[in-house]
């Protein structure tokens, strides 16, 4: 596998003016960490080309789009959670940009999987920005892999794609774009919704009307640790990407899964999360011989460098058999995990040929 990285130092120019959880600083621990593992000097480092904003326009509207312009260049945060700067329509399109110059490098077979490290985050931005009644829109500005799905389907005339969200939090922006749309494939594992934002996800939560079953959410309880999370992937997430028949795969790649992350209860380690993602990506690869683009999302922790590593290190063998699973769920969660698992089986079953 053919593996590449996109970064840029002008993804840190989008910054807050007090202390908030998503600043550059994310970056600076995820470069420093893969410089120290010589990572960087190991895989190429990708540039990109400014898109024009219009491309803003496939999934978000006008309206949208000038208020986060406008609001930019006044300093007046989008909400509570989502702060800007007067940089940051200009840092937010160039992540768009970073998304769209690599899935044009996968396309060319130039590459077969490039992880772009970019920022600000967009899962939770929906079409309007708030997505599917969510209080805020949790640190995201534009939605930056539902862009490249939409350019990918309209421009590129590819008939389908899939997303695979492993944040720990579901991406109602993602999903409210392609609730009716049955050509975009979205998976996402996350901690319930019954106690963490975006209060969205849950399984019955599956796309309306052609697209009933292509929105396949896995909320897990807290304290859900490596094994079960692996499971869910082996049993679900596997079987029905391979069913669908991808032409594109993207990850929304979050990382605060993480045990360590401050903003989440869940229980993975660095191994474990690193293959979860491995084991998508290579599956995908080897049976499809389909691309990825990874874009980066949530990560709060040290644990998100590490495991990033651990990801782009063993992409390129396109191995991870390597990596254990090193956490356990909590006792007080397990059965309710598996009962979560079982369910959502019997219910995504219908739509899929599941294990």
């Amino acid at each position: 596998m053919k593996v590449a990285l996109c970064y840029s130092p002008v993804f840190k120019e989008h910054k807050p003016c007090f202390v908030h959880p998503e600043s550059p600083s994310r970056l600076d621990t995820i470069v420093s960490y893969l410089e120290s593992k010589n990572i960087l000097s190991k895989f190429p480092l990708i540039s990109f080309e400014q898109v024009d904003e219009e491309i803003l326009g496939l999934v978000h509207t006008r309206e949208y789009i000038e208020k986060v312009k406008v609001f930019s260049e006044e300093e007046i945060p989008l909400d509570t959670d989502t702060y800007v700067c007067k940089k940051t329509f200009s840092v937010a399109l160039s992540a768009v940009s970073a998304v769209i110059s690599a899935c044009r490098r996968i396309l060319s077979k130039e590459y077969d999987f490039i992880l772009a490290l970019v920022r600000p985050p967009g899962h939770h931005a929906g079409i309007d920005g708030v997505a599917l009644g969510a209080p805020s829109q949790g640190f995201c500005i534009f939605n930056n892999v539902a862009i490249a799905a939409k350019w990918l389907i309209e421009k590129c005339k590819l008939r389908k794609v899939a997303i695979v969200d492993l944040d720990c939090h579901h991406g109602n922006g993602t999903q409210e774009i392609f609730e009716e749309d049955p050509r975009v494939l979205y998976i996402s594992l996350h901690e319930d919704p019954r106690v963490i934002y975006p209060g969205t996800g849950f399984i019955e939560q599956a796309g309306k009307g052609e697209a009933e079953g292509t929105k396949v959410n896995i909320p897990l309880p807290p304290l859900t640790g490596d094994k079960d999370y692996l499971k869910v992937i082996n049993e679900i997430v596997l079987p029905v990407l391979l069913d669908f028949k991808p032409e594109f795969l993207l990850l929304s790649a979050g990382f605060d899964a993480h045990y360590l992350d401050p903003l989440t209860d869940m229980n993975l380690s660095s191994e474990g999360y690193a293959k979860a993602y491995l084991m998508v990506i290579c599956s995908v690869f080897e049976e499809l011989k389909v691309g990825c683009v990874a874009s980066l999302e949530g990560g709060y922790s040290s644990g998100m460098a590490e495991t990033i590593y651990y990801l782009v290190k063993l992409a390129e063998a396109e191995e991870y058999n390597s990596l254990e699973a090193r956490t356990t769920t909590y006792s007080s969660f397990k059965a309710e995990v598996l009962d979560t698992i079982e369910y959502a089986k019997r219910f995504f079953n219908k739509y899929w040929k599941l294990k």
